[in-house]
């Protein structure tokens, strides 16, 4: 995380500590949700993470593990019930890493069906121009 800012570095330390302190806290679930509010968006190395690709992923992922990998499985639930895309594609990636990752077998079929289901299986193709460039739902 040699990346960071000095400011964000800081707010990363003061969320790990809040983390070791009670990671089921309503300012954890808060922060971990609002890490987008003080880190900024960049890519990471793939020397650094080839799981990890930015750094708001990364640091969620430290916010995660800030007490070892043996997460409590009712945070995690509750981040998986009330996060957003980038959130949860952060929980898929860093469940390889925990201890006893076959407990969350449901939620990594749970999230297949629903990627799959959001970006199709090429059945109903995407619109297409006409001449006219009036759209073509792909039946003329």
């Amino acid at each position: 995380m040699d990346s960071l800012s000095p400011a964000e570095y800081a707010w990363v330390n003061e969320t790990i500590e809040i983390a070791k302190q009670n990671m089921n806290s309503t300012k954890f679930l808060l922060r971990f949700g609002r890490v987008y509010r003080h880190i900024e968006e960049r890519p990471v190395p793939p020397a650094v993470s080839s799981v990890f690709t930015t750094t708001q992923e990364l640091v969620r992922f430290r916010m995660l593990t800030a007490n070892g990998l043996d997460v409590d499985q009712k945070v995690l639930e509750k981040l998986f019930d009330t996060g957003n895309t980038a959130e949860s594609v952060v929980l898929y990636k860093s469940l390889q890493y925990f201890e006893n990752p076959e407990k969350y077998v449901h939620r990594v079929t749970e999230g297949i069906s629903q990627r799959t289901g959001t970006t199709g299986d090429g059945a109903h193709p995407a619109p297409r121009q006409t001449q006219r460039g009036n759209k073509n739902h792909g039946c003329c």
